[in-house]
């Protein structure tokens, strides 16, 4: 459990025993620093502003000594938000290194690079000669912005669970 009671707040995905922050623990996320209450400031972004920020890190795959991830959880997004209002950094063994900001979502790829999703779009900032460059040098290698999302009808075959799954 979270020093302070995310649950109470109605935010399970946050508790530690939430699958949410299980699959972070399986795929290398360590928590650093948990919320002790929230903000209530008058006017503020959020809805629900988490006070200290929630911070989760995973070290790079290669270099685990030298370079982290961070994820910041703010809070809980308001008008014109997302749900869960995210940044992340990349900080090295002296410190910070580059401010990704608000984004969707980022994580180490296979070949060392950074990958994140930011505004509707994936970017790669490449890992090259044992360093990465500034954040504004990442390449968009998709565009998703312009998609909208469209009702469809399953399949009857995804509408059942397989026999050898039941129980």
């Amino acid at each position: 459990m979270l020093a302070y009671s995310v649950v109470e707040a109605g935010w399970e995905d946050f508790d530690l025993s939430s699958p949410w922050s299980l699959r972070l623990r399986r795929d290398g996320w360590n928590l650093i620093q948990s919320p002790t209450g929230t903000k209530d400031e008058f006017g503020v972004s959020m809805r629900h502003e988490l006070d200290p920020p929630l911070i989760w890190e995973k070290r790079h795959p290669i270099r685990a000594a030298e370079f982290a991830i961070q994820m910041t959880i703010l809070g809980i997004g308001g008008e014109n938000r997302p749900a869960v209002v995210t940044e992340y950094r990349v900080i090295g063994r002296d410190g910070y290194i580059g401010h990704v900001g608000e984004s969707d979502w980022a994580d180490w790829a296979r070949n060392s690079d950074l990958l994140f999703a930011q505004s509707g779009c994936l970017f790669r900032l490449r890992y090259k000669n044992g360093r990465f460059g500034p954040i504004e040098e990442a390449e968009m290698i998709a565009d998703f912005d312009g998609l909208e999302f469209r009702r469809c009808e399953a399949p009857i075959e995804a509408k059942t669970w397989p026999r050898f799954l039941r129980k």
